[in-house]
């Protein structure tokens, strides 16, 4: 217990001190870029403004009177910004941290922000947060990279009640969940060797068979690269499950030995692989496109109402929020194939 509030104080104090530790690692790399004497003069400059009131007295009575410079614009024709010394920054680091390309953020008054840096770091300065409030829309992490007002206003709009963006109820005409096809089977290996270790993943011959039981779905991004347009071309596939009809709902199919069920009654759906571009994670697709599942499942014979599947990398939790239970009699032998801790599930999906 006094661990974690040693912890917790620890955690608070490095927040508060974090825009210290920025500005420090920001001295630190200008300094960097000065010579020895240039960094020995301002040492110098420094140690002088230490001096309490009495020594500076003193010290600055045995100094001449000192007589006023006229004031001279410093030559700039670069517009390059000064340094902690005074000075402009030299040329090549100001190339370096893209000083030179400008951000504006309409939200901000069409503020314009030089350089990468000042642009990621403005969305949690008052500037911004307080032009998102005029616009009646909470500052939420969602919200990152929306610099324009009528993007803000579409973004909030597909909030749900509890704040999430992209909920299943605004995804209409965004996010398309369409029966999987072999012409997508390309993409959905491309998100396999995203989201899986190379020794688990299963070729496109068997992507292929499972593809042709006509119960598997895709899920289809039609605007990935804007929001108010769409483009077919530039549709893409962001996430898939594959299911198929399964004889027996008594336990799985043997893993990467998937045989086509012959032309017979059903018992269950099997719902072979799910996957989510990681990308995309965190919209809700996934429980998108096991309602396809579901409701494929339904058509036909009513046996076909149970659904199953494998857990497996600690996902029992996940699948048991979305009503799948564990089914403890199951032959262990199959269960092998798969990696170690899978647990077989099932859901009756018949009420």
């Amino acid at each position: 217990m006094h661990l974690k509030i040693f912890e917790l104080k620890i955690q608070k104090l490095a927040e508060s001190l974090a825009a210290q530790r920025e500005d420090t690692r920001d001295l630190v790399e200008r300094k960097q870029t000065l010579s020895a004497d240039a960094i020995e003069k301002a040492k110098v400059v420094y140690d002088e403004q230490d001096y309490g009131e009495e020594e500076e007295e003193n010290f600055r009575a045995d100094e001449e009177p000192e007589v006023e410079e006229e004031y001279t614009e410093i030559y700039n024709p670069l517009k390059l910004p000064m340094g902690w010394d005074g000075k402009q920054i030299p040329y090549w680091l100001y190339k370096l941290h893209g000083l030179d390309v400008e951000y504006p953020c309409e939200i901000c008054d069409n503020f314009i922000y030089m350089g990468r840096k000042a642009f990621d770091r403005h969305y949690q300065e008052w500037r911004h947060a307080h032009g998102i409030r005029c616009l009646k829309i909470p500052n939420t992490m969602y919200f990152q990279e929306i610099t324009r007002i009528q993007d803000a206003y579409v973004f909030h709009e597909k909030e749900d009640t509890e704040g999430n963006v992209f909920h299943k109820k605004t995804f209409e005409g965004m996010i398309s969940i369409v029966p999987a096809t072999p012409q997508f089977v390309d993409e959905i290996l491309a998100i396999q060797e995203k989201c899986y270790a190379p020794e688990i993943w299963e070729s496109k011959q068997e992507f292929l068979r499972i593809v042709d039981c006509a119960s598997s779905f895709v899920a289809i991004d039609n605007h990935p690269n804007d929001l108010t347009s769409f483009n077919q071309n530039n549709a893409i596939v962001v996430g898939y499950i594959l299911a198929h009809p399964w004889p027996t709902s008594s336990e799985p199919p043997i893993l990467h030995k998937f045989a086509a069920p012959q032309e017979q009654v059903q018992e269950c759906h099997f719902i072979h692989d799910v996957s989510i571009s990681p990308d995309y994670r965190g919209m809700k697709i996934a429980d998108m496109l096991l309602q396809a599942v579901f409701e494929s499942a339904l058509v036909g014979v009513g046996a076909a109402a149970v659904v199953t599947l494998v857990s497996v990398n600690g996902t029992v939790g996940y699948w048991q929020k979305r009503g799948f239970v564990v089914k403890q009699t199951v032959s262990k032998g199959v269960l092998q194939s798969y990696p170690n801790g899978a647990q077989f599930m099932f859901f009756d999906n018949s009420s």
